[in-house]
């Protein structure tokens, strides 16, 4: 299909259905690890620990599933969300991948494209920026699940770049290192609100309604200040990654990029979405980069 514009950087590129199975083979793993009794593995080898997510069916733990995503997986995300991943991975086969995760929940997609890139023999680094501390204890231990590295990052909101950076600095380009950032997302680092809700619900997002107790959803719930870090400071890092290795940043270079969606499903992210419902995003031509929104 055609390049189109895009309200984005850049362009979208549609993925027609007719697609998507030859795109999500590029994926596949060649060998799958062991369930061991509490784990789903999927198609990809990607282990997830089924007891820990309290909204997870519990036939799912102990199995193994070679088949593909398609029309979804069957618990939490559709054929058009892996296909936008294996989309944003295809072309990558020699530069270090570089990942953002925002709203991460147990940073699924984050650890999907670190598991992919180990399969290629790729370094890679993601970032994972989840407001909820429960979630982030989540990502830390699927992380580990997989066998990835893994650090947290936590803090007031000016000592979050600070402790990003150092944890940059602290990656050995050969490996795959997950950060998982306990902040939300935000246009400035800085302090925000954000509801206490159940941690199965994996919509919350920055209180922007000053003068109620509702969220954008119309929740009512109780809030509390937590740090926020800035989409700049989060680039900042991923630039520090991008000099280490002698690439530039994806998120430098704004007008210039390429957007990938499937085709009649998203032509353009929206202003606020869900875990689940976004997006990969590969940012640049040529780029390593991928954007989880």
């Amino acid at each position: 299909m055609p390049a189109v514009p895009s309200l984005g950087n850049g362009v979208a590129v549609p993925i027609g259905d007719d697609h998507y199975a030859e795109l999500l083979e590029g994926l596949r793993a060649c060998e799958l690890p062991d369930p061991e009794g509490h784990y789903l593995v999927d198609w990809m080898g990607v282990r997830t620990r089924i007891p820990m997510l309290p909204w997870a069916p519990e036939k799912l733990a102990g199995t193994s599933n070679r088949e593909l995503p398609i029309p979804d997986d069957g618990y939490r995300s559709e054929d058009f969300e892996y296909v936008s991943l294996a989309r944003a991975l295809r072309d990558i086969s020699e530069h270090p991948v570089r990942i953002i995760e925002i709203g991460a929940g147990w940073a699924p997609w984050a650890v999907a494209g670190l598991v992919a890139a180990r399969h290629r023999g790729l370094p890679a680094i993601a970032f994972a920026v989840e407001a909820d501390p429960r979630k982030c204890g989540w990502a830390v231990q699927h992380a580990r699940d997989n066998l990835l590295d893994v650090t947290s990052v936590s803090g007031k909101p000016r000592q979050l770049a600070k402790r990003l950076q150092r944890a940059v600095a602290e990656w050995k380009p050969g490996n795959q290192l997950l950060i998982v950032i306990e902040a939300a997302a935000w246009h400035e680092t800085t302090t925000v609100e954000f509801p206490d809700a159940p941690v199965e619900d994996m919509g919350t997002a920055v209180w922007t309604m000053p003068g109620t107790d509702v969220d954008y959803r119309g929740a009512h719930l109780l809030h509390r200040e937590i740090p926020a870090i800035s989409i700049p400071d989060l680039v900042e890092s991923d630039s520090n990654c991008a000099r280490g290795t002698g690439r530039s940043s994806a998120y430098r270079c704004p007008g210039s990029g390429v957007r990938f969606a499937p085709a009649h499903r998203r032509s353009h992210p929206r202003p606020h979405a869900p875990h689940g419902r976004g997006n990969a995003q590969q940012i640049k031509r040529r780029s390593t980069s991928v954007l989880f929104p």
